[in-house]
C-alpha cells in the first residue's frame, strides 16, 4: 500500500559537513534547528547573542535565524528547511 506524507527537511553546508536530516514534523526541525543555532552561540554573551536566545525560548525560529544569519552565521554557510511531501510504501506486517 502506497501512502502520501509530508516530511521535514533540514539541508546545510558549513565549514564542517554538507548534510541533510528529515524529520517527522515541524516541531522536531525546529528543536533540532534550534539546538543548532543554541550551540553556536553557546560562549557568547553580547546583546545579539542574548536576544537569539529569548527568540529561541519563545519558539520565533525564523527572527532567531535571521538574526543569527546576520551576526554570528559564516559568511558561507547555508541553511534550508522546509516541508516536502512523499510517497512511501507501507508493507503488510
Amino acid at each position: 500500500m502506497k501512502t502520501r506524507t509530508t516530511v521535514w527537511a533540514l539541508a546545510w553546508d558549513d565549514k564542517y559537513e554538507t548534510d541533510c536530516r528529515v524529520f517527522g514534523s515541524e516541531a522536531e526541525c525546529f528543536a533540532y534547528f534550534r539546538d543548532v543555532i543554541k550551540k553556536d552561540i553557546a560562549d557568547i554573551q553580547t546583546p545579539h547573542a542574548v536576544e537569539i536566545r529569548g527568540l529561541l525560548e519563545h519558539d520565533d525560529i525564523g527572527a532567531a535565524y535571521d538574526l543569527w544569519q546576520a551576526t554570528y552565521k559564516g559568511e558561507l554557510s547555508t541553511y534550508n528547511w522546509g516541508p516536502q511531501d512523499v510517497e512511501v510504501e507501507m508493507a503488510a506486517l
